[in-house]
């Protein structure tokens, strides 16, 4: 009887002092990049010439990893930039021919200047022999009308004057001639340095024009390049190859960024609202690495969602400690368990009782721990009420 009652004493201390961790079950667990891994669609409809990637590679922001085949863009840009450098040696040509009209329009401005000043210099000269005759022959009139001078000598003066008359008119209208043919030859040349300056605008307008169109051109090229958006790795990649065809919108690869790893999981919201919580203490045992072998990862509740989708809540958790022997990476998957709560043996019983008499289903499986020793987190799994 002594030995039945220690007995019992001790079941009943270990029942009500030792702690049983219940852990709740995600979905999906897997590990990923902290930074969101990017999908590369397919831009536009077209067939793959060449593959300059492979799945796992690394890759560095603007690396082309596909390229799609681009022989009509490739000509039309070709056949743009042809155009433009031929209006490109137009334009210098026609420079240099205007530079050349400029000075012949200021060469043929000075001269017609200096032949209108010319002509009328002429004409002030004329003019004044003109005036001078006149006025000679008005003294020797009056000279010969007192009988002093002979009439022959006015007469004479009296030639002379009408003859510096005649030759001032045909001064003044050897300077309307003149001046008329510099205004003449100045309009032409105007004109003509007018026609190549219009040509010269209109050879800028075609080259900017051909210059668009390269630009626009090199933005429909770019589309056929197919480049990784950021610095990362090749986490996944489409069956693809040269001749390939690829639809518009089509997924073609996915490059995830360098940086730290975590894990994530959906957990059920009516278990998990309320119950997880960052801070937690979690693992995970991986698919491909059997726990018994290579150990879990242990993990640390950061973030849980709040808002439920299908039933589920998105949980993501740091990693606190990886075991060596697993090679983490991107993408590899396994089951998490986060230890939501401590109870004693008693309590689980207790509330195994109460889901038996209310005919709820449980499933409960807790961690068995010594009396007055906390259960070991690697010893067994729990998954709380499985509903």
């Amino acid at each position: 009887m002594t030995l039945l009652a220690i007995g019992l004493l001790l079941w009943g201390a270990w029942a009500v002092l030792a702690r049983v961790t219940l852990r709740e079950a995600g979905l999906g667990g897997r590990l990923e990049s902290i930074h969101a891994a990017h999908e590369v669609d397919a831009p536009i409809n077209g067939t793959v010439a060449r593959m300059t990637t492979e799945l796992g590679r690394e890759v560095r922001a603007g690396d082309v990893l596909i390229e799609l085949e681009a022989g009509r863009a490739e000509a039309s840009r070709l056949q743009a930039e042809v155009r433009r450098d031929a209006l490109v040696a137009q334009l210098e040509a026609i420079t240099i021919e205007i530079d050349a009209a400029e000075g012949v329009v200021e060469s043929i401005n000075a001269g017609s200047s200096f032949a209108v000043a010319e002509a009328d210099a002429e004409r002030q000269r004329a003019v004044e022999e003109a005036r001078w005759a006149r006025e000679q022959a008005s003294r020797l009139q009056e000279l010969a009308e007192a009988g002093v001078s002979p009439l022959e000598a006015q007469e004479q003066a009296s030639s002379e004057a009408a003859a510096w008359r005649s030759e001032a008119r045909a001064a003044a209208l050897a300077k309307r001639r003149i001046a008329g043919e510099a205004r003449t030859r100045e309009a032409d040349a105007a004109v003509r340095l007018e026609s190549l300056r219009r040509e010269r605008t209109r050879l800028a307008g075609e080259r900017d024009a051909a210059e668009s169109e390269i630009a626009r051109l090199g933005v429909e090229l770019a589309r056929y390049r197919i480049t990784a958006p950021v610095d990362g790795v090749v986490g996944e990649l489409a069956d693809l190859r040269p001749g390939s065809v690829v639809l518009e919108g089509q997924r073609l690869l996915v490059v995830v960024p360098h940086g730290p790893l975590r894990a994530v999981a959906q957990f059920p919201s009516r278990h998990a609202l309320g119950r997880l919580r960052p801070g937690q203490a979690a693992r995970m045992r991986l698919a491909g690495f059997p726990w018994t072998s290579y150990g879990m990862i242990e993990l640390r509740v950061v973030q849980v969602g709040t808002e439920s989708r299908g039933g589920l809540l998105r949980a993501e958790l740091e990693i606190i400690h990886a075991p060596a022997a697993i090679p983490l990476a991107h993408g590899l998957e396994g089951s998490i368990e986060v230890a939501v709560e401590e109870v004693s043996p008693l309590e689980l019983a207790l509330r195994s009782v109460g889901h038996a008499v209310t005919g709820e289903p449980t499933s409960d499986e807790g961690l068995a721990a010594r009396p007055g020793v906390a259960a070991d987190p690697g010893a067994l799994s729990r998954a709380e009420e499985r509903r």
